[in-house]
């Protein structure tokens, strides 16, 4: 099974230290170095991140041009791996030519970091359309495009969503059997003791912390789900009185 992604200079550590690092399906990687994108930190809706993201349905269309009749894959380079994926991939997709990562548990839109595309007709010419629609500006420009497409069932496709084991943090508690995280929603850039924070430094951050909590054993988790709400509440109580006493 191929997989495709693409990387920068920005994103050199999240691809050798994650990415690569931790994946455990013996799939045809092909990572794409974009060397022409626009120089800064790659920070989320700058504009490499945009550059970025026009390349990937490119790289998309024409992957699926190339392997007519397989599947492949896309994951973002901000992905880490715990576990072989491929069995999951390939059960979620009988039946259906398109598979997305879940961005809301109750509202049923997707997270397009890990996609799983029969190569055809239909698969062709969804990403067709959403490579034709212009997404700049937009909060998510790719993946807000590919949910309008999919709620509007034109071009039709048949689609799915993969389970909470494909895990991003909006899905709640990281799942004891988790298969990768994509380390998506991370707060906005921002100053901190003078040094500036960038959305790769945050990116990692959440890596750090998806897989210790990841590697808890069972009662390492159930005393997370004790203490941890305890200890917000007593953080918030803190803040609270230390603005009062001021």
């Amino acid at each position: 099974m191929k997989l495709f992604s693409i990387s920068t200079r920005q994103t050199r550590t999240l691809k050798n230290d994650w990415f690569l690092k931790t994946l455990q399906d013996d799939w045809d990687v092909h990572i794409f170095e974009l060397d022409d994108a626009p120089t800064g930190e790659g920070d989320y809706q700058s504009e490499s991140w945009y550059f970025c993201i026009e390349k990937k349905i490119g790289i998309l269309v024409q992957a699926i041009r190339d392997n007519w009749g397989d599947i492949i894959l896309w994951a973002d380079i901000d992905i880490q791996f715990f576990r072989p994926c491929t069995q999951l991939v390939l059960d979620h997709m009988q039946g259906h030519d398109l598979a997305c990562q879940m961005w809301h548990r109750e509202l049923g839109d997707v997270n397009t970091g890990f996609m799983a595309i029969r190569c055809n007709e239909r698969s062709l010419a969804f990403f067709e359309a959403a490579r034709e629609t212009p997404f700049e500006g937009r909060a998510f420009a790719d993946q807000d495009v590919i949910n309008d497409l999919l709620d509007d069932g034109v071009p039709p496709i048949r689609w799915t969503r993969f389970p909470r084991q494909i895990y991003q943090i909006k899905l709640g508690r990281v799942p004891g059997d988790i298969a990768l995280h994509h380390a998506c929603g991370t707060p906005a850039p921002h100053v901190k003791d003078g040094r500036t924070v960038t959305s790769i430094d945050l990116k990692i951050e959440q890596l750090v912390s998806v897989r210790t909590l990841a590697e808890y054993s069972p009662l390492q988790r159930a005393a997370v789900r004790v203490t941890g709400p305890v200890v917000r509440r007593v953080k918030r109580l803190g803040a609270a009185l230390g603005l009062a006493g001021g």
